[in-house]
């Protein structure tokens, strides 16, 4: 995997014709000028061999988790409002969200190195910051290799090569020993459902979708055209789960006092039935990082719980 510092260059500017900007387009170039001289301040040049960043802004939950696993936490500047793992990165301060990152709070913190997930949200302002001279890399997240790969690409950047293959070596060894605890059991039919109105599925591609399989199910949703596909409940019904995984966000802070409350509503499908519907006791299973083999766990035992005996605790 390679460092990404031109892959979202497009972002369109107008031209210096003779045409008459409205003052939406003079806003917007008032705007770039006021950051340009804010980022010539702040952010010094580079001269000789590129040094290892001191100053890193993460723009992604598992970009911030991979740094930390790295052991570069210290050096970690801003982050995401979603950036709550490990505990010690809710100290440092945020930038905007996964989608809408805050330009000028970027810069104001000085980064010598911005890390990006891609998405919608983020395109133009990972553009500017490209255009503007500062270092971006931009990783990839959405299936486990891409993961292990991630997670190389952004130690060597940091300076952690070493320790990013160790990582990596732990990671596929805690990956093999899950899924060998599962290998040779009847494949269970699994929705993970990350909505409810509609319902919200992993589809095939996923990160989640490859944790189904490693954990010893089959994703009700492999067929699906898109990797995040909407099922109403004629069609769930219809492919009847065996196991379901809620990933749902709660509607409020506060726990509900009964977690699968809404499937109690529909004894009929298989998972509850057979008391099946499960409850991911932390966000692992939707941030692909370095928490993968807690991940996969937390699959396989809400696939397959009697593969696993009770004294056994789940791996973080």
């Amino acid at each position: 995997m390679v460092e990404r510092e031109e892959s979202w260059v497009g972002a369109g500017f107008p031209s210096r014709g003779s045409e008459i900007f409205d003052r939406e387009r003079w806003i917007v170039w008032r705007d770039v000028f006021l950051i340009l001289l804010l980022l010539l301040q702040s952010v010094p040049g580079e001269t000789g061999a590129r040094r290892h960043p001191e100053r890193i802004v993460s723009l992604a939950p598992n970009v911030t988790e991979i740094l930390f696993a790295l052991g570069v936490g210290d050096r970690v500047v801003g982050v995401t409002e979603y950036c709550d793992e490990p505990r010690e990165a809710r100290k440092i301060p945020r930038i905007g969200g996964f989608t809408n990152p805050n330009l000028e709070v970027i810069l104001s913190r000085r980064p010598d190195l911005v890390i990006a997930v891609p998405n919608g949200g983020n395109r133009q302002t990972v553009a500017l910051l490209t255009r503007m001279g500062v270092r971006v890399l931009v990783v990839h997240v959405r299936r486990i290799e891409e993961v292990l790969e991630a997670i190389t690409t952004i130690g060597t950047a940091v300076g952690r090569g070493e320790a990013a293959h160790a990582l990596v070596r732990e990671i596929g060894a805690g990956l093999d020993r899950i899924s060998a605890k599962v290998s040779g059991r009847k494949r269970r039919k699994t929705a993970v459902v990350y909505g409810k109105n509609p319902l919200y599925l992993a589809g095939p591609g996923t990160f989640a979708d490859e944790l189904i399989t490693l954990g010893g199910g089959t994703n009700i949703a492999r067929d699906a055209e898109r990797d995040f596909p909407t099922f109403n409940f004629e069609a769930f019904l219809l492919r009847a789960p065996e196991v379901i995984i809620d990933a749902a966000m709660p509607s409020t802070t506060e726990p509900p006092a009964d977690p699968i409350a809404f499937w109690r509503k529909w004894p009929m499908l298989p998972a509850v039935a057979g008391e099946r519907v499960c409850i991911p006791p932390d966000d692992a299973p939707m941030i692909p990082g370095p928490r993968l083999v807690h991940a996969l766990e937390i699959f396989a035992r809400c696939i397959h719980p009697e593969a696993f005996s009770p004294s056994e605790g789940t791996t973080r």
